[in-house]
């Protein structure tokens, strides 16, 4: 899953109310988004659907696939599995 993250929240910021396409720029960095999330936020939002978050970042895949595909060195991705219910 790919989402707005900004590492400066500490809740998921939404706005119902934000309708039109120059507003969703303002307040959300893109025309078509509705909601800008924390990191808190967005790994809650996984937990909470049944997943287990895995964070790994280049110590587990290695600088040069990180380099190959254009991915921030300080970048974490979060790898998510299920779990039996």
């Amino acid at each position: 899953m790919m989402v707005p993250i900004l590492l400066t929240l500490t809740n998921v910021y939404e706005g119902a109310s934000i309708r039109s396409e120059a507003d969703s720029w303002k307040y959300f960095q893109q025309g078509d988004h509705v909601r800008l999330y924390s990191k808190q936020g967005f790994m809650r939002g996984l937990e909470d659907a049944g997943f287990r978050v895995n964070q790994l970042g280049i110590d587990y895949f290695g600088a040069d696939l990180f380099d190959k595909h254009g991915i921030d060195p300080r970048s974490v991705l979060c790898v998510v599995e299920t779990l039996s219910r």
